[in-house]
């Protein structure tokens, strides 16, 4: 009996004790607040590299999530992507040299390391600005869709009044002369991705009015479904003799030329977004498929296919 009263005692004191220090050593319940609060920091932004991507004072790229800009403006270059360098200016007049909420959502970063966040200054949440603006257009990628109806609904306005990117109606790009047609055949020697093969010939092929995620074989914490994206296009072209068809812009800022891909009867650049193996990415003056697109990627998402099963 003495015993258990000195065990019980004992129990007592450690319990009382245990309380005292959560009191006066508040550490433990501030890391667990602090780790709750890791979603949003602030950051001094130092560059801007294009109208979706930045890099702040630590040396950390940034990739704004939800949102696609036109790829690469390189002013030491003077080289630009369709309407590259009007979105570059932009994110630069209302992001470069200033300090920056940076949100992040479900998937942190992407297979280069970028880190995946919306951004805030101030009162204006920067993602949203540049896709109101026509500057950017919505690009969703689950898991990462907390503000993708916004970016949607400010997207359809911005169509509405041709803003940005939206009122321009010739392209810059000078390149493709080689390709004077509309169309012809080739013959795919190899699948990069999702959305971009390489011909016998050695000229790689970007799809038009599509975006699959990028990469075919990604890191444990890469982009979500490149994988399953990249085996799908493979088994649909790899081999296979194709007919591609070119739209107004041919080629895009790397090279890459800009196609339709069709296998006898099958759209090909369709049947991924139909599959969700990707979503709608169209930019003008290369918009002549998108109502169809819009519609097999509503059906993708309504029938939980692919990247929108868990979202």
């Amino acid at each position: 009996m003495k015993k258990l009263i000195n065990f019980a005692g004992l129990s007592l004191l450690w319990i009382v004790f245990v309380s005292w220090v959560l009191i006066i050593d508040p550490r433990p319940l501030l890391a667990e607040e602090a780790e709750q609060k890791a979603k949003v920091f602030e950051a001094k932004v130092i560059s801007v590299i294009d109208g979706d991507t930045i890099i702040l004072e630590s040396g950390q790229k940034v990739r704004y999530i939800g949102i696609d800009a036109p790829e690469s403006y390189l002013p030491k270059m003077g080289v630009s992507h369709f309407y590259g360098k009007e979105p570059w200016e932009h994110n630069k007049k209302l992001v470069e040299g200033k300090k920056v909420s940076v949100e992040l959502d479900v998937q942190e970063k992407d297979p280069e390391g970028r880190l995946l966040a919306y951004v805030y200054v101030g009162d204006i949440f920067v993602n949203a600005e540049l896709v109101k603006q026509g500057q950017a257009v919505a690009a969703r990628y689950p898991p990462n869709t907390k503000h993708q109806d916004l970016f949607e609904k400010l997207e359809l306005t911005a169509k509405k009044k041709k803003l940005g990117i939206w009122g321009i109606k010739s392209p810059q790009a000078k390149k493709g002369k080689e390709y004077p047609g509309k169309s012809f055949e080739g013959v795919v020697k190899e699948v990069i991705d999702g959305d971009t093969i390489v011909l016998q010939s050695g000229q790689k092929v970007r799809y038009i009015g599509i975006d699959a995620p990028e990469t075919k074989s990604p890191p444990k914490k890469g982009r979500y479904y490149g994988k399953e994206s990249y085996k799908l296009n493979k088994k649909l072209v790899e081999g296979k003799r194709v007919r591609l068809e070119l739209e107004e812009q041919k080629m895009d800022f790397e090279g890459r030329l800009l196609a339709h891909v069709f296998l006898g009867d099958l759209f090909v650049g369709a049947k991924l977004v139909k599959e969700g193996q990707a979503l709608v990415a169209t930019f003008p003056p290369n918009i002549k498929y998108e109502e169809l697109f819009i519609k097999m990627e509503k059906e993708a998402r309504e029938n939980k296919r692919g990247l929108w099963s868990e979202e």
